[in-house]
């Protein structure tokens, strides 16, 4: 995979955890505006985002891993 391919997957996958966090059903778990800009203007990883919440990962088709669970 080509390093374009590989920095283009990066930021996909930060978009989408910052999109699943956004949306995260405990409001106070969720990010303020500021926190969303700074993730998603900057490269660096100061801040760990966490994992997407459990009820989205439990049901998405494209993790089978966690359906046999």
């Amino acid at each position: 995979m080509t390093p374009w391919k590989i920095w283009i997957l990066e930021r996909v996958e930060r978009f989408a955890r910052v999109a699943l966090w956004c949306i995260e059903p405990n409001p106070v778990l969720r990010p303020t505006m500021h926190q969303v800009l700074h993730m998603l203007e900057t490269s660096d990883q100061l801040q760990a985002m966490p994992d997407p919440p459990g009820c989205y990962m439990e049901s998405s088709p494209l993790l089978p891993s966690l359906a046999n669970k």
